[in-house]
This record gives structure tokens, C-alpha cells and sequence, in this order.
């Protein structure tokens, strides 16, 4: 979770790493940035966080990663994603109106007269 470096003169200290950094590595000169999907919201520390189902992360720094939750119509069963586009759509022939949904369950079908020929739709249009 620290750093020294010889850039700097005459100082016998090591420095805690950035939030959005880590270091596992005892004796390391620089900290490593959080891999994209992770986070750290914290100074000084050795490991990164996944970002959570139902959603993605964009930003390392900040204290949830920047979690934006997956929108109806989607879901995210995986840790440890980064973009919108991770999202998967539910099924034709389903919808779903949960924002953040971290699982398929949410994708639920049609009721008897109505339908929906799209995939990752979160409404249902009438026969």
C-alpha cells in the first residue's frame, strides 16, 4: 500500500498510495493503477475492489468505483465490470423494469396478451 522513490532527496519515507492505486509489493518505488472494473477509495492500500453485480465501474477513485447500475430491460450477473456495453439484454419475449438487476430471474415473461419482439426491452407492447 506504499511507495518510496528515489526522485526524491533525503527523505527515509515511504507514501501511501492514491485512492484509484495499490501496491501488493513490498519495496516497490510507484503504486499500480486499479485495473479497469476495480476500485479503491482509499490511500494506502494493497489490493483493489471489484465492482459489484447489477452494474459497471469507470471510476477507481471514487468510494463505490463510480457504479452506475445496469438499466431496465438489463442485467449484469458478473463482478468486475467496467462499461455499459457488459450489460446483457434480457431475452425476446421477456422484459424486465429493475434498474441494476444482477441476475436473468428479473427478465420475466409476457403475460397472455402481450409481447415484446426486442431484446433488452423494459415494457411491454398489447396484442
Amino acid at each position: 500500500g506504499t511507495y518510496s522513490s528515489d526522485d526524491i532527496a533525503a527523505i527515509d519515507v515511504c507514501f501511501p498510495c492514491n485512492p484509484g492505486s495499490y501496491q501488493p509489493d513490498s519495496g516497490s518505488s510507484t503504486c499500480l493503477d486499479c485495473p479497469d472494473g476495480s476500485f479503491q477509495p482509499d490511500f494506502g492500500k494493497d489490493i483493489c475492489k471489484l465492482c459489484t453485480k447489477g452494474g459497471y465501474c469507470n471510476a477507481a477513485e471514487k468510494t463505490d468505483g463510480g457504479f452506475t447500475a445496469c438499466p431496465p430491460g438489463t442485467y449484469n450477473d458478473k463482478l468486475g465490470l467496467n462499461d455499459a456495453n457488459q450489460c446483457i439484454e434480457c431475452p425476446a419475449g421477456t422484459y424486465s423494469t429493475t434498474n441494476g438487476a444482477e441476475s436473468e430471474v428479473t427478465c420475466l415473461p409476457c403475460p397472455s396478451g402481450t409481447y415484446n419482439d426486442e431484446l433488452g426491452e423494459s415494457f411491454l407492447l398489447s396484442t
